[in-house]
């Protein structure tokens, strides 16, 4: 289990490595973004539903972070990290600039 700060540093990291992926307009596997940014440790065995499951929580962080960001940056492209399988992005890999914090109307009633 990752702590909050750990998973932090990843989206921090996962952006930077996505913004130079983009400039070099290559793309990455998902298993090849984990090690990179530090989730993955060297070594250690993939193990596809935890790992990827870990790895899409970061991706969303980092849409949700840039849903809230400078409109001056460069938009994220969310096809750069792929499967190493299919080459393309994953079904549910998260859209950039799509995702959206909802905040419940106070008048709302609850549950």
């Amino acid at each position: 289990m990752h702590t909050i700060k750990e998973r932090l540093a990843y989206a921090l990291t996962g952006e930077s490595v996505i913004r130079a992926l983009m400039r070099a307009k290559a793309t990455m596997a998902y298993k090849d973004f984990g090690e990179v940014i530090g989730y993955i440790k060297p070594g250690e065995a993939w193990d596809y539903h935890r790992h990827i499951t870990g790895i899409a929580e970061i991706l969303t962080l980092i849409a949700a972070a840039e849903s809230q960001g400078s409109s001056s940056e460069e938009p994220l492209d969310n096809n750069v990290i792929i499967s190493a399988t299919t080459g393309e992005p994953g079904k549910g890999a998260p859209k950039f600039k799509l995702v959206r914090i909802v905040q419940l109307d106070e008048k709302q009633p609850e549950g």
